[in-house]
Order: C-alpha cells, then sequence, then structure tokens
C-alpha cells in the first residue's frame, strides 16, 4: 500500500445489483483500503463501529516486508467510509499483515467499560523466526493502542480468528492446496506438517493476557480457514475450504483420548467458505468464494472472476438450522467474498482484495430462508 488516504464521503462506490424485495434500501459500497478480509464491532469513544484489517495482498505474495497493512473502523449513521486508525504512521509498523479479527469485553463496568482487540498478524519476523503472530490492540479514547503480541509467535501465517471471554485465542492456519482428505486429526504431525491446516489455541498466563503459550490442537481438515466459538464457549466452529463443510470441535473434548471430540455440521456448502462470524446467540454467518481457483486468479492476478456465496444459520442443541441464504444479497459481487456480518439492521460482506465493504440493508423477514439453500446440515 502506498499510503493511507483518510476516507471522505465523497468516497462512494458503485451500486450493487440486488432485487428490491430482499431489502428496505438500495446497497451500496462504503470506501475502505484494499482487502478488508474480516469484520468485527468494537467500540470507539463509547460508539460502536466495524473494525477491519485491510492490505494489498495482492503485493504481499510479491514483497512480503512491504505489505503495509492498517486497522480500519467505519461508524454506521456517521457517512464517508472506513478510516485508518492503525498505524498512524508507516514506522510504527512497517510489515503489518492483519487478517482475521476478534473483540472480547474486559471484565469491569460501566461507560468505559474496556474491549481487547486481537488480529492475526501474518508478517514474517526473520530475527524471530516466526511466520505470523497475534497482535493485541485496544481503543484508549478515540485511538488504537497496540499493547503487545500474544506469546513469542506463530510458525504459520495466522488466518481465522475467534477468542473466548477469558482470553484464550484460537487461530488457523489455512492450506492453499487441497490434501483430499477431510477427517479430522487429535494428534500432533511432526514437522512442517503442523503448521498447515491446524488449529492452534493461545492460554494466557498473566494478568496482561499476553504471555502465556501456544499449542497446536487439531487439523486434519482440508482448508482449515475460519474460526468461531459458540455463545457457551463449548463449541469451536470451524470451516473448511477445499471440502465446503462446516466443522463443530467439542472445546473441552479435545484433548481427551476417547469420545466424540468433532462432527460435520454442515455438510456441502455451495461456495469454499471462508471465515464464520457469530451475531451473537445462536446465529452464525459463512461467506466464501464460489470458486478457488478464480479467487486465486483474483490473489495472483487482480482479475474479479470470483463471486461467492454467504449463509447465515442458528446453532441449537448442536444442529446447524433456520439457515437463511444470503447469496442473493450480493448479486453482481465478483470479488471474493470472505466475510459476511450483520449489525444494527444491516449487512456487511468483507473482501479477500478490492476495495471497499458491501452494505445492505436488509429486511431479515425477506431474506431466502428455506432450510438447506445454500448448504446441507450433517444427519
Amino acid at each position: 500500500m502506498s499510503g493511507r488516504p483518510r476516507i471522505s464521503s465523497r468516497h462512494l462506490w458503485p451500486l450493487l445489483g440486488l432485487a428490491a424485495a430482499s431489502c428496505s434500501s438500495g446497497p451500496s459500497r462504503l470506501a475502505s483500503g484494499p482487502g478488508p478480509e474480516d469484520l468485527a464491532v468494537a467500540r470507539i469513544a463509547g460508539v460502536e463501529s466495524l473494525i477491519t484489517g485491510t492490505a494489498n495482498r495482492r503485493r504481499a505474495i510479491v514483497f512480503p516486508t512491504a505489505a503495509r497493512g492498517e486497522i480500519q473502523a467505519y461508524t454506521p449513521g456517521r457517512g464517508g467510509g472506513f478510516e485508518t486508525f492503525y498505524p498512524q504512521a508507516a514506522a510504527d509498523d512497517p510489515t503489518f499483515l492483519p487478517a482475521g479479527i476478534a473483540v472480547i469485553e474486559l471484565p469491569g463496568a460501566g461507560p468505559g467499560k474496556r474491549q481487547r482487540i486481537f488480529v492475526a498478524n501474518g508478517a514474517a519476523d526473520k530475527r524471530a523466526g516466526t511466520s505470523g503472530r497475534v497482535d493485541v490492540f485496544e481503543f484508549e479514547g478515540g485511538k488504537l493502542v497496540r499493547k503487545g503480541a500474544l506469546g513469542s509467535g506463530l510458525p504459520f501465517q495466522p488466518n481465522g480468528i475467534a477468542a473466548a471471554r477469558d482470553g484464550t485465542v484460537y487461530v488457523s492456519g489455512f492450506s492453499i492446496l487441497p490434501t483430499g482428505c477431510d477427517n479430522p486429526v487429535f494428534k500432533m504431525p511432526e514437522g512442517k506438517a503442523a503448521h498447515k491446516n491446524c488449529i492452534f489455541r493461545f492460554t494466557p498466563s498473566d494478568s496482561t493476557g499476553r504471555a502465556g503459550t501456544w499449542n497446536w490442537i487439531a487439523g486434519g481438515l482440508d482448508g482449515i480457514n475460519g474460526v468461531a466459538l459458540s455463545s457457551d464457549q463449548s463449541t469451536l466452529l470451524v470451516s473448511a475450504y477445499h471440502s465446503k463443510r462446516v466443522w463443530a470441535l467439542d472445546v473441552d473434548a479435545i484433548g481427551r483420548e476417547t469420545g466424540e471430540r468433532a462432527r460435520p455440521l454442515i455438510n456441502r456448502l455451495e461456495f469454499h467458505p471462508d471465515n464464520l462470524k457469530h451475531l451473537g446467540g445462536d446465529r452464525f454467518t459463512v461467506c466464501g468464494q464460489s470458486s478457488r481457483w478464480g479467487a486465486a486468479i483474483e490473489l495472483i492476478a487482480g482479475l474479479p472472476v470470483s463471486p461467492g456465496g454467504a449463509l447465515e444459520f442458528h446453532l441449537k442443541g448442536g444442529i446447524a438450522s433456520g439457515e437463511k441464504d444470503l447469496t442473493p444479497l450480493m448479486k453482481g459481487n465478483r470479488t471474493s467474498p470472505s466475510t459476511a456480518y450483520e449489525h444494527g439492521g444491516a449487512y456487511y460482506f468483507a473482501h479477500v482484495t478490492a476495495r471497499g465493504v458491501g452494505r445492505v440493508q436488509a429486511n431479515a423477514n425477506k431474506v431466502a430462508s428455506e432450510p438447506h439453500v445454500a448448504g446441507t446440515r450433517a444427519p
């Protein structure tokens, strides 16, 4: 990225195509930096805002040390688009490559209650011998402050991320090449094989939440990508990109030798699932690209040839139910969508490489709600 232009109300993106019956107002595209891959909600000076990590991911493939990513935020109702909050100067973090974002509430009460923001950062550190890390941020007033990183770094580029209320963090390690095998394993493989198609868990050991240890906990799924925790934090949802599945892992049973530790939750999506998002309660979304090769062409050559799909579902009694096909809301979008998020009565769609975040003020009752439109539940 060559610079960090501030976003103003004059930067408006073209309207996306959408049937009028599916929303109460026309779709739009909010200006942002390139590749706003993930979305989360955080409070900035007491006001809920959407945050995302942007980066020129195409450039990062060729020049990984020149990624220069940013954390940007958008406050609904204030007009304009996403604005840069970190870094304030290139020298602050010259090799920042953000991907997944997770937010937790810190203990306390009152209007000034603090939040902690975890960002999966794919920037390598040759001196430390690591390929990525998870950075920790907090908003202090209207300023985003980096507090440090979790542990001593990771041997792979972290992608998806989920955080529990006690500060336990889960990250995924993705493999762009399919393996043809989609069976969960809970015994760590030897060598570098442990750093692909994997899930690592960070367990904090002090009050700062940054000291602690990373441990490999699961692998074997074909293209481990997005991760999300259930409301009771007993289930970790995991998307398998290449097999087009969503799996459910029993968090408490992962370390045991016996018992059911994983089961397929959604057996066959009509797209390759990227990020999973917990919307609160029993609501989740999963979003991804229709063609993994089209997504690769866009990432490498910049050609918008990969449309995508999105599904909202409920997790009740360990079963996915009440699916809503959100794909019609992305009609005309061929720029590798990666995340679907609902906030304040609007759906937002993020992308792997393209600039801008799609926004649709949707009437949820009119979104297609026939079960299994875009996926099938596991028996």
